[in-house]
């Protein structure tokens, strides 16, 4: 219970501190890292990106999903089913509807992602090691856990990087990350 009330007041920490980077920080900011991801190696390589649509303080995803769609890439956003999260296909033109949490969601059928989609996470907080800390729902690491492919890049803002996230083994960790700041690789010791 300790780890969970841990968890909780680092959520509530980092929401604070993502929420005051204000509206037009957080937009140059994610104009910058949607620039460092399309221009990268990893953007280039993949045929298909499964992203988040963002809301509230999140770090953009508009331009990707824009320039995914643009290059040609197959396109997947995440929905909500019970206590488990799919993925549909997105062209651009489809609707999306609001969840119960009031995110958008796609209102196609589910489909499994290719094995070396690139996986764009959003996450409230994250440390070296890739731990991710997200809203606390488990979505992504139930998602994760089952189907473990493609390559995990969280995506948050320098400002939501901690030194360790309490981290449980269920807790999904991502491979690689992004903030306005460039790509961070784990770093391998705990």
């Amino acid at each position: 219970m300790v780890l969970s009330e841990d968890k909780k007041a680092l959520r509530k920490t980092l929401l604070a501190a993502r929420d005051a980077l204000g509206p037009r920080r957080r937009k140059e900011l994610s104009d910058k890292m949607q620039r460092l991801l399309i221009q990268s190696e990893l953007w280039k390589n993949a045929g298909s990106v499964a992203l988040y649509v963002s809301v509230k303080s999140e770090a953009d995803t508009r331009e990707l999903t824009e320039t995914a769609l643009k290059e040609g890439k197959s396109v997947f956003l995440p929905r909500c089913e019970n206590r488990n999260m799919v993925f549909c296909r997105y062209n651009g033109g489809d609707g999306l509807i609001a969840s119960a949490f009031g995110i958008p969601e796609p209102a196609g059928a589910s489909e499994t992602l290719p094995d070396d989609a690139l996986l764009i996470v959003p996450c409230v907080g994250l440390d070296r090691c890739m731990c991710r800390l997200g809203m606390g729902g488990g979505f992504y690491d139930r998602y994760f856990a089952k189907r473990p492919y493609g390559v995990k890049l969280a995506y948050l803002f320098d400002c939501q990087l901690v030194g360790e996230i309490p981290a449980e083994s269920h807790d999904a960790v991502m491979d690689l990350a992004l903030t306005e700041n460039g790509f961070i690789y784990p770093r391998q010791n705990r």
